[in-house]
Order: C-alpha cells, then sequence, then structure tokens
C-alpha cells in the first residue's frame, strides 16, 4: 500500500488519475523543506546581525534590483555588468520575486532552498541504484 502525497498520472486513454506517492519520496520532499526552513532561517539571522559579507550578497542584491527594474545589471560596487566575469542566466528566473520581496533576505531564502533541492536528483540516483527507497532516503539524508 502506497502512503503520501497524491500525484496526477496519465493513463493510457489520454485520462488523468491520481496516482499515490509513497512514504519515502513524501519524507525526503518534507525533510527538504524543513531543512530548506531551518537553514533559511539561521542565514537571516546571520545576516541581521551582521555576519555576512556585504561585497558578496551586494553584488547580486544591486544587480537583480537593477534587472527587475528592466535596467542594464551595471553593478557599482565592483564598477563593471553583474555578467561582466561569470553569465548567471539563473538570476533571470529571481526576477519576478525580486518584483514581489526584493532584497537580501530573498536571495538566502532562494539560496537555502535551492541547496535543500539537491536532495531530490540524489534521493532519485539512489532510488534506482540500490533499488530500496528506505535506503535512498537515508543516501539523501
Amino acid at each position: 500500500m502506497r502512503v503520501g502525497l497524491p500525484r496526477l498520472r496519465h493513463s493510457g486513454s489520454g485520462r488523468i488519475t491520481i496516482a499515490r506517492v509513497g512514504l519515502w519520496p513524501t519524507a525526503t520532499a518534507l525533510l527538504c523543506i524543513a531543512w530548506g526552513t531551518w537553514m533559511s532561517v539561521l542565514q537571516l539571522d546571520v545576516h541581521r546581525a551582521f555576519g555576512t559579507f556585504s561585497y558578496d550578497v551586494g553584488l547580486y542584491d544591486q544587480g537583480l534590483w537593477l534587472l527587475s527594474r528592466f535596467d542594464a545589471p551595471f553593478v557599482t560596487l565592483m564598477g563593471r555588468n553583474l555578467f561582466g566575469d561569470h553569465s548567471s542566466i539563473v538570476l533571470f528566473f529571481l526576477v519576478p520575486l525580486y518584483w514581489l520581496v526584493p532584497g537580501t533576505s530573498t536571495l538566502l531564502v532562494v539560496q537555502s532552498f535551492v541547496v535543500a533541492a539537491g536532495a531530490v536528483p540524489v534521493f532519485l540516483f539512489a532510488r534506482k541504484a540500490l533499488g530500496s527507497e528506505p535506503l535512498a532516503f537515508a543516501v539523501a539524508v
């Protein structure tokens, strides 16, 4: 018996049915959410206590803020375009989020959840390689 969150599945006849996701994938997803939340709280506490390097965080904060205003991301902290050294195209996906919640806190929270999401492909690979969901969960942990 499979326990866990429902998901949509396409049947061969073109109809969409609801399938159940197993206990271990659900536990992995919940672990990712819990870890991402915990690390977000820790990072925000450290940042608010002036424990982060303002230069590194400020580069991306100013560059994303400029991108969210449809300006060229010329970062005054380093005196050149944000994409001058490294073309981080993934930053364009954060622009809509910056319209809603601009600031360094947004960057730190997104970073926490992106790192936490790394457990999902580890779980999927380990499940395929080991043939066991509980062992795959242990590897993801």
